[in-house]
């Protein structure tokens, strides 16, 4: 590395103050949930509280898994009227198929029901469960995570916050998400980093295209920085302990820099 960590750090809040100036410009294009986030996770240093109930913690973890940014963007956004999130993801759900009513209903939101939900959607469409098109892919994620969450719940909320934090070091944190994303269709160590980061585990960050893009000018390693996604991972927790924040707030500053930081 180039530069000492003190230099990183100050880049870092350079970044953040931009991002919260430019939440505030209404003149500045900006997606309205984002710019929420950005004056609460960035200029209030806030964070994901923990999920008090078992259907908040499934939409969540749609949100996160849909956040692939093809079905994000092309799909999901016009269907619940901006980015999705948990107050719009069931809105978003119903709308993908045909009105389903029975995403409305919170009662459906857990484990179990949801998955009984997309057997029966998948039994209406017949859909090739091999296809990557958007709606089938949507309704594969519902069909194997409802699967793995039934599983991860099968304790309680306490129960899948303790398995979670169990997970203390970057090396078992990293197993966890591994192993964690096996069995859910097109769910991959990043998606479940994200769902993770969003329910509380503040420790978490998701290790996609944006770490790749960022972490090269943020660094300024000698003769690059081609990473793995499990190298990012780590590297995060050293950076986020060397300048002082928390990897969830280094992930946010990373991602939405990318997304708006370097718009004039």
């Amino acid at each position: 590395m180039s530069q000492s960590w003190a230099e990183v750090r100050d880049e870092l809040h350079r970044r953040r103050d931009i991002l919260v100036h430019r939440s505030y410009d209404t003149s500045f294009q900006m997606e309205p949930s984002e710019r929420e986030r950005i004056q609460l996770d960035l200029e209030r240093w806030k964070s994901p509280p923990r999920c008090t109930d078992i259907p908040n913690l499934m939409k969540q973890f749609c949100v996160s898994a849909y956040s692939y940014a093809p079905i994000r963007n092309n799909l999901l956004s016009p269907l619940a009227e901006g980015l999705p999130t948990r107050q719009n993801i069931a809105l978003a759900l119903s709308r993908v198929f045909d009105d389903q009513q029975e995403f409305l209903d919170d009662a459906f939101w857990s484990p179990d029901l949801l998955g009984d939900l997309a057997a029966e959607i998948q039994e209406r469409y017949k859909f090739n469960q091999s296809s990557r098109q958007f709606r089938p892919r949507i309704l594969a994620v519902l069909l194997t995570g409802s699967r793995k969450l039934e599983e991860a719940l099968r304790d309680g909320l306490d129960g899948f916050y303790e398995m979670v934090g169990h997970a203390k070091t970057p090396s078992a944190m990293w197993s966890l998400v591994n192993n964690f994303s096996k069995g859910i269709d097109y769910v991959g160590p990043a998606l479940v980093c994200d769902f993770f980061k969003e329910i509380g585990f503040v420790q978490y960050v998701k290790v996609d295209h944006h770490f790749a893009a960022q972490f090269p000018e943020l660094i300024k390693w000698k003769g690059g920085c081609r990473l793995s996604p499990r190298q990012s991972f780590i590297l995060s927790q050293e950076i986020a302990d060397a300048v002082g924040m928390t990897p969830f707030h280094l992930d946010a500053i990373l991602y939405l820099w990318g997304r708006y930081g370097d718009r004039s």
